[in-house]
């Protein structure tokens, strides 16, 4: 994610267009004709935020299969400054293989959503950024609600919000921000129209200027939508995938204390009642004194866990994060080049890790966020061998995946699926990266 490009913000208006999909998170079910069996019900997956090669997030879509059987699919692209409504990309993958596709190659425009159906479950996707891999997932359905944090306008970065309406009525929505200096409903921002299958982009910068480590919440008032943060913060290139609802208790499996880096934990308080929140890092033979941050209502508070003298630097830690009051939790990290923006995960029993360029991964584990301790199952393939181990993860525990699969010393090209009989891991991994830990990956929900 290098070399800084200015994001654009323009608006348009497509008309409907094929399949009508679901207004809600949920897996959407269907009818795509087939010619060879009629019709059959398939699954939905929707992506936003890419770009054009001019742009500042050029990359492709990786599709990958985790079941058992081929699957079909039809990916439906969708762009801005675009003289055609849509472009389609025929795909067919074979069980357990993965296939790529760029929506520039397909649709000339300069910003891209992606509506793509398929013949059945198990088929999960991603947004990938060609600078250096960093990816984005694909959702199964429109928000009503969405929130993101620790997103940046200062002087050299952009942050620009990319929404797609992948239903057959009109989606309206206001946005709120919430910063370290207090709140704000910029009159522009309250109101915003997405037509039927269109898009539309956010320049965050047009209203909030020369901000940092701010958050910012989207109502859908009518309708739903797949939205993502593009954010280029310094020259690194992020796909933020936000959050649907806050909470008062999350895990952060990956935050980097190693020398010349910068960690910085941000809670966004989107309600009206103060909120006291606890910071507890777990790091290998080292005892850190739990840390306290109270964040005012309707704002943005930051805590630096690098470089912070009360902290040493020794790999990563995993920091648990409580909160008196529900609360959405960014992480910021950066090592010289640039700083890059995520957001603390959901945990769920199923997690899909897919290496897209062929780089591997700078780390890669699993944290058991429960109580109780669960078996967790993990399956690589790569190169066309696949192996299935299980472990045993105790609460509160992250563990590397290579640790459990114990049959390959590399996930380099290989596609992880990680499942457990309890909905309570979270799966996290790292890009390559020197310094180390500075670049997460936005590992794939297997909802």
């Amino acid at each position: 994610m290098r070399g800084s490009r200015a994001l654009a913000s323009s608006v348009i208006a497509l008309g409907v267009v094929g399949v009508i999909a679901a207004n809600q998170l949920v897996t959407t079910p269907n009818a795509l004709k087939a010619t060879d069996s009629g019709v059959v019900q398939s699954s939905a997956l929707y992506c936003t935020g890419l770009t054009n090669n001019a742009g500042g997030a050029p990359g492709f879509i990786s599709v990958i299969n985790t079941s058992d059987a081929t699957r079909t699919v039809t990916a439906n692209v969708f762009g801005l400054h675009t003289r055609n409504k849509v472009g389609s990309v025929p795909l067919t993958l074979a069980p357990h293989s993965s296939a790529n596709f760029t929506p520039s190659s397909d649709l000339k425009g300069s910003m891209f959503s992606v509506a793509a159906f398929v013949s059945g479950g198990g088929v999960v996707a991603q947004q990938v950024l060609r600078s250096d891999g960093n990816d984005g997932a694909c959702t199964n359905g429109g928000v009503t609600q969405w929130y993101a944090t620790g997103l940046t306008t200062r002087v050299g970065s952009s942050t620009i919000l990319s929404l797609f309406n992948p239903t057959a009525t009109a989606a309206v929505l206001n946005i709120a921000v919430y910063s370290t200096s207090g709140f704000a409903q910029p009159a522009a921002w309250q109101g915003i129209t997405v037509a039927p299958l269109g898009m539309t982009t956010v320049n965050l910068g047009d209203q909030v200027i020369n901000q940092h480590h701010f958050g910012v919440g989207v109502t859908v008032l009518r309708g739903a939508l797949v939205i993502n943060a593009v954010e280029d913060n310094h020259g690194q290139v992020a796909m933020v995938p936000g959050a649907t609802a806050p909470v008062s208790r999350t895990v952060l499996p990956q935050v980097t204390t190693a020398e010349k880096t910068a960690s910085t934990v941000v809670v966004t308080n989107p309600s009206n009642q103060s909120a006291s929140v606890t910071i507890h890092l777990s790091l290998k033979g080292t005892t850190v004194p739990d840390q306290q941050l109270t964040v005012s209502p309707l704002s943005s508070a930051i805590f630096a866990v690098t470089p912070n003298s009360a902290i040493p630097s020794d790999g990563e830690a995993t920091a648990t994060i409580t909160s008196s009051t529900p609360v959405v939790v960014g992480l910021v990290t950066g090592g010289g080049h640039g700083y890059d923006t995520t957001t603390m995960p959901t945990p769920w029993h199923s997690w899909v890790l897919h290496d897209a360029t062929g780089q591997g991964f700078g780390s890669a584990v699993v944290t058991n966020t429960g109580t109780s301790t669960v078996t967790v199952s993990v399956t690589v393939t790569r190169n066309g061998n696949t192996g299935t181990w299980q472990s045993a993860v105790a609460p509160g525990t992250t563990v590397p995946l290579l640790a459990i699969a114990t049959g390959f010393h590399t996930l380099r090209a290989a596609t992880v699926t990680v499942t457990s009989d309890a909905a309570t891991i979270v799966v996290g991994a790292t890009q390559v990266t020197s310094p180390a830990g500075v670049d997460p990956v936005n590992v794939l929900n297997g909802r």
